[in-house]
């Protein structure tokens, strides 16, 4: 019981004490009761405050080159005018062929002379028709020698021997016939009922029957597939197959020109006249917009004499100076915001792209190059503007945000002037992120909602009667507005 008497004792005592402490700073800060009609007020603010690194730079194209003549002669078509969007390998301008060199109007006959010599080595059209005329040829010589030997396929195999022995059968059996046929015939005076006639007759036919026996065998025997037939049979595809290879591979180097040294040669020939030829002419290198015109019809050239430059306007950079304090915060990816002079009102969208490895010092400054991409770029931001450029760096969020106007800094003291019940406290606070307008305050002295001078008066020293000191750096806990809190 004495213990928790003691405990309420000791409370109390500090609850006087803060009362005392709260009277006494009311007491002292008479003299700052507002009575001016010039006192600015806001409120502290809780939100997002994005840390930034601001610098400046100019717009260039993401891609730009300047055209110049590689001949020299007169100026007979000028293809394109500023402003004009191109396209990759467009002609934009030439030079009229009766003002060209000797050298260019010689490449002329050069490269007809090249390329006839590449399209002999290459093959005409008539001998590519040959080609594939034989590939038609050879095809159905395979297809035939391949029925035939198919037609072989389950016969009975029967030596060579075989069929000799059954055709002298057959020929010896003819020869006998032929014999009594002979014998028969000497008889023919004589009377059928003859015995003699009779007989040779009956002999007759039955060497007749003999004879067309023996006919019969040898037929069949020489019917059948013989070792020897399957082998010739077999070769004649093989042979077919081969023809027909070769009658196509001939037709594929008429068609893709061969690789022979022979006619890399001549190609390399036939490209050279080309390019010499096609200086009379100018192309543009990638697609983009004309951007500067300096050639007219009629205009004598020279080689080396700028004639367009083209720009690729749909990607648009700025590349910026960052401060070797700054650059290690920057990183690819981040944000940032674009403003110019000539474009008024109107803030434009970018993203870092690149940053620079090795810096330059001027005048003891070392800064880096930091390269910006407008995500937005319209019509009216042009190559060669000045873009005023915030690169987001760092961003806080949640945290309790003052006017940087509204901060008075006493060397390396920060601080804030509370409107508090008719009267203004100074208070020290810890300023965070900060950026063009706004401060980030961290601690416990301010709570969201505090009402805080825009225009405060002059700080002074922390003994005097508007000094940080009188807090002693511990404000009244949870802000104003909660005395004793």
């Amino acid at each position: 019981m004495r213990k928790v008497l003691w405990v309420v004792g000791i409370i109390a005592v500090l609850g006087a004490a803060g009362f005392v402490t709260y009277r006494v700073l009311a007491a002292r800060q008479s003299a700052t009761q507002v009575g001016t009609v010039n006192t600015q007020t806001t409120t502290v603010v809780l939100g997002s405050i994005p840390a930034t690194i601001s610098t400046a730079g100019t717009v260039r194209s993401g891609q730009t080159a300047t055209i110049s003549w590689q001949a020299s002669g007169r100026v007979d078509k000028v293809n394109v005018k500023l402003g004009d969007k191109v396209q990759a390998n467009q002609q934009l301008a030439s030079l009229d062929p009766a003002s060209l060199s000797p050298a260019l109007i010689s490449a002329q006959q050069t490269l007809i002379n090249a390329q006839k010599s590449l399209a002999n080595l290459q093959g005409s059209s008539l001998s590519l028709a040959q080609a594939e005329q034989a590939v038609t040829t050879d095809q159905t010589t395979l297809t035939n020698a391949l029925a035939s030997r198919a037609g072989l396929n389950g016969k009975t195999v029967t030596s060579q021997a075989v069929i000799n022995q059954a055709y002298a059968n057959y020929l010896l059996a003819q020869a006998k016939v032929d014999t009594l046929q002979k014998r028969y015939d000497n008889m023919a005076s004589l009377n059928d009922q003859n015995l003699r006639k009779a007989q040779a007759l009956s002999a007759l036919s039955a060497a007749q029957q003999t004879r067309d026996a023996d006919l019969a065998a040898y037929n069949g025997d020489k019917a059948a597939a013989s070792s020897q037939d399957l082998a010739t049979a077999d070769a004649a595809v093989a042979v077919a197959q081969a023809a027909l290879a070769d009658a196509q591979h001939q037709v594929e180097l008429i068609k893709n020109g061969g690789a022979t040294d022979d006619i890399k040669a001549a190609q390399a020939a036939v490209d050279a006249a080309q390019a010499t030829l096609n200086q009379q002419f100018l192309a543009a290198p990638f697609a983009g917009t004309i951007s500067s015109v300096s050639s007219q019809v009629g205009d004598l050239v020279s080689s080396g004499t700028n004639a367009f430059q083209i720009d690729a306007l749909s990607n648009l950079f700025v590349d910026l100076p960052v401060a070797e304090v700054d650059v290690t915060n920057v990183k690819d990816g981040q944000a940032a915001t674009l403003t110019f002079d000539a474009i008024p009102n109107k803030t434009y969208n970018g993203v870092v792209t690149q940053i620079g490895l090795v810096g330059t010092s001027t005048q003891g400054v070392v800064n880096y190059p930091v390269t910006v991409q407008i995500s937005d770029a319209d019509a009216m931001v042009k190559p060669g503007m000045t873009a005023a450029v915030s690169i987001v760096v760092n961003q806080h969020d949640n945290v309790l945000l003052v006017p940087n106007q509204a901060i008075q800094v006493t060397g390396s003291r920060h601080q804030v002037v509370v409107l508090f019940e008719g009267q203004q406290i100074p208070v020290p606070v810890t300023v965070g992120l900060t950026n063009s307008t706004m401060s980030e305050v961290t601690g416990n002295q301010l709570k969201e909602g505090d009402t805080i001078l825009l225009n405060p008066p002059a700080a002074t020293n922390t003994s005097g009667a508007r000094g940080g000191g009188i807090l002693g750096g511990g404000g009244f806990g949870g802000g104003f507005g909660r005395p004793g809190g």
